[in-house]
This record gives C-alpha cells, sequence and structure tokens, in this order.
C-alpha cells in the first residue's frame, strides 16, 4: 500500500515573495519530503517550480515512521488552513 502527497499552484494570499503562507506550506511541505526520503529511501518525489509549482511525493513502502511524518504534515497544513481556509486547500 503506498502513501504519500501531492500540493500544487499557489495561495495567492500575497504577491510571489511575499507570500508568508506559500512560505509555510512549501516549508512543512519540504521538511515532509526530506524527512521521507530519509527514513524510507525508496520514496520518489517530483517537483516543479513556476506559475503552477507542484510536489508530488510517493512512499511505496511506508513505515511507522513514514506515517507519523505525512500525519504531523496534515497538522502543520490543517493549522495553516484553518487560520486563512479561502488560500489553502486540503
Amino acid at each position: 500500500m503506498k502513501s504519500g502527497f501531492k500540493a500544487s499552484g499557489h495561495t495567492g494570499y500575497a504577491e510571489e515573495g511575499e507570500d508568508i503562507v506559500c512560505a509555510a506550506v512549501s516549508a512543512i511541505t519540504q521538511t515532509a519530503m526530506m524527512g521521507l526520503k530519509h527514513y524510507a529511501p525508496n520514496t520518489l518525489a517530483h517537483w516543479e517550480e513556476g506559475d503552477d509549482p507542484v510536489v508530488e511525493v510517493i512512499v511505496p513502502t511506508p513505515g511507522k515512521e513514514t506515517q507519523l511524518i505525512l500525519e504531523t504534515m496534515l497538522l502543520g497544513l490543517e493549522d495553516i488552513a484553518s487560520g486563512v481556509p479561502q488560500f489553502v486547500r486540503i
């Protein structure tokens, strides 16, 4: 059973380079990706930058550590979304 996540687009909270919501979401998802790659070296990660950025991470064989990382990432993203629901969709 695979696990993972996909994040795409900009939040639109502020202009690019000034968007603290987008920066927070990026920091959380990138940290999760690094943790997943550390604890599950077979993790697949793909990202694209530009007008429509996207990061997609797939863990082919998730374990306890990887599930904890994903759940922690979700907690952080839900917290951000609760403060600015019009800019972050989960």
